[in-house]
């Protein structure tokens, strides 16, 4: 079975808050905040129970080798319910075969 580098940011905008699951979560974390501040947008944070729905997904992910937003746990919505998370708005992005934290970000 091929390794996946799994890459899994979980927004919620009107929260603020990031979940990411990657290489080095807090260089992600630094390098989406950069942007962010060139948008002229507020800083997002790390929350852990939005963490472990990320790295959840990511064992899916690599147990099957497959890059995907499908997970039989349910929607991104439900796997939130699931952790306790109560949220309004969310979104996923997910990339493989990135180098680093700065590929990620220029895709």
């Amino acid at each position: 079975m091929r390794s996946i580098t799994s890459f899994l940011v979980v927004a919620l905008m009107l929260f603020n808050v990031i979940s990411v699951q990657c290489m080095n979560e807090q260089k992600m974390l630094d390098l989406v905040n950069i942007e962010r501040k060139k948008a002229g947008i507020s800083p997002i944070t790390l929350n852990s129970d939005l963490c472990s729905v990320a790295q959840d997904h990511s064992d899916f992910m690599s147990k099957n080798n497959d890059l995907t937003h499908d997970d039989p746990a349910g929607s991104l919505g439900q796997r939130f319910t699931q952790h306790g998370y109560r949220f309004s708005c969310a979104g996923e992005n997910i990339a493989e075969g990135f180098s680093d934290e700065v590929s990620v970000m220029k895709g």
